[in-house]
């Protein structure tokens, strides 16, 4: 019979992820998202979603910290995930935008964010509650000093009056994918 040799170590660095469900985040209080919503579905799944609308930018945001393991160097990339919950979607593009800010301990947490980066315009399915998943955008840097151990808030907006986002129906957004490069094995 053969043997199988399993050996457990540290997480070596490279290209890491962390998943934000819309459920860790808040509509901002002017232009903000819609609160979250539970959708129950007649197959199982039920959502838990912030919708955005289809001709006014809005926004919500989320705060996380980033693992002492993070290459600051690389920033940041993001793909969103959402969904149209219209009887007879809409096909148009959506555009999410992702904007991020890092504070160090004794920071002034009354910063701007850093600049926007936009996805790829992404196409709405054309049958209701279809996942959508934007393709990874550029890479998001946040304003401050990012480094180990900082509280990042972030911003996710739809850019709905951009004139490429040409989906006339609100969206769902489900959550974002963070991608960030590590360079040590773990957080010790």
């Amino acid at each position: 019979m053969a043997t199988t040799t399993v050996s457990y170590g540290l997480l070596g660095g490279g290209k890491q992820t962390i998943w934000v469900p819309a459920t860790a985040m808040w509509p901002e209080t002017s232009n903000g998202s819609g609160a979250l919503v539970q959708t129950a579905l007649v197959n199982e799944p039920e959502l838990k979603t912030l919708e955005f609308d289809a001709s006014t930018d809005q926004a919500a945001q989320f705060a996380i910290t980033m693992p002492k393991s993070w290459n600051e160097s690389t920033g940041i990339t993001y793909q969103p995930y959402w969904t149209n919950l219209a009887a007879s979607p809409n096909t148009g593009n959506v555009i999410w935008n992702l904007q991020s800010v890092s504070f160090a301990d004794g920071n002034n947490l009354n910063t701007l964010f850093g600049t926007a980066i936009a996805t790829t315009a992404k196409a709405s399915g054309s049958t209701q509650y279809d996942l959508m998943v934007s393709a990874e955008s550029g890479t998001v840097t946040p304003a401050g000093s990012p480094a180990a151990d900082e509280l990042i808030f972030f911003r996710i907006l739809r850019d709905a009056d951009n004139g490429s986002d040409t989906c006339t129906d609100p969206v769902q957004l489900l959550g974002v994918k963070l991608f960030f490069t590590t360079d040590i094995g773990g957080d010790n």
